[in-house]
This record gives C-alpha cells, sequence and structure tokens, in this order.
C-alpha cells in the first residue's frame, strides 16, 4: 500500500509542481476573452544629473553652494512637500509648483562648514506629495554632498 502511494506522488509530483495547467473545457473553448493587465498609476521620478555632490577639501568656515538638478522622468507631477536638513545646510531655492513629467527643476542650498570637524556625506530628504500605494507613506528622493577637511 506505501508503495503505490509514493509511486502516485512520484509520478503526479511534477504534474502539481509544473507552473502552467490549462484546463479545457467546453465554456472555455467557446468563450475566449483578452484580458488586459491592470492599468499603473502614474507615478513621479526624479532622475537627477548627480545625487551625490563631491565639495572637496573645504576650511573651516566656508559656505559652499550647491545645486542639483533634476528631470521628473515619471509619468505624474513632481510635488515637493518638504526638504529635510541637517543644520549645518540651509535650501536656498527649491520647485514649489509642480514639475509636469519631462520638465526640470532645480534644488540649491548652501554648506556651513563652522559646525563640522570632520569629513562626512550629509543626506538631504526630499519628501514628495505622492503616497507610495505598497508602502501607504510620501515617496522619498534623497541626495547627498560629501566633503573633506
Amino acid at each position: 500500500m506505501k508503495q503505490s502511494i509514493y509511486f502516485l506522488l512520484i509520478c503526479l509530483l511534477p504534474i502539481a509542481c509544473s507552473k502552467k495547467v490549462t484546463i479545457v473545457t467546453e465554456a472555455t473553448q467557446e468563450e475566449t476573452e483578452e484580458v488586459t493587465p491592470p492599468a499603473k498609476d502614474p507615478v513621479p521620478e526624479m532622475t537627477f544629473e548627480e545625487r551625490l555632490l563631491h565639495l572637496g577639501k573645504v576650511k573651516k568656515g566656508d559656505q559652499v553652494p550647491m545645486s542639483y538638478t533634476f528631470t521628473n522622468t515619471g509619468d505624474a507631477d513632481v510635488e515637493i512637500d518638504l526638504i529635510s536638513v541637517c543644520d549645518c545646510t540651509e535650501i536656498t531655492e527649491r520647485p514649489y509648483k509642480a514639475i509636469k513629467p519631462g520638465e526640470s527643476g532645480v534644488i540649491k542650498a548652501i554648506f556651513d562648514s563652522n559646525q563640522k570637524e570632520e569629513a562626512e556625506t550629509i543626506d538631504i530628504d526630499i519628501w514628495l506629495k505622492y503616497i507610495d500605494p505598497v508602502l501607504d507613506m510620501p515617496k522619498l528622493e534623497r541626495i547627498q554632498y560629501t566633503y573633506e577637511f
């Protein structure tokens, strides 16, 4: 008895594990319907010329201007809700209006080295108004800069 069960399992296992199973019935032969995949929701996408700027060597007290140019390569408007930076960074220019797909925008900032003692990489977080449906959170873009003392 056990041998016949093992024999059936060995014979049926490849059939059960196959990736494509087709069941043909009279209804499926008569009614064929074309299925279209669901439409993808429009998503904004910020494509930066450079996400990481290298400022090189700076001296204590230097104030270094930076500029990040981006293009909206998505299929929805890019709308910036919030830009989060550390105390050593000031955002001096940013788009307040929506950037349409295919259009470009600029984010400008100034790094103030007075508050720093050693080289590091600093993040600038850009929170968009778009809510990611999977995470149920605003979409986050990150740009950075690095410097040496």
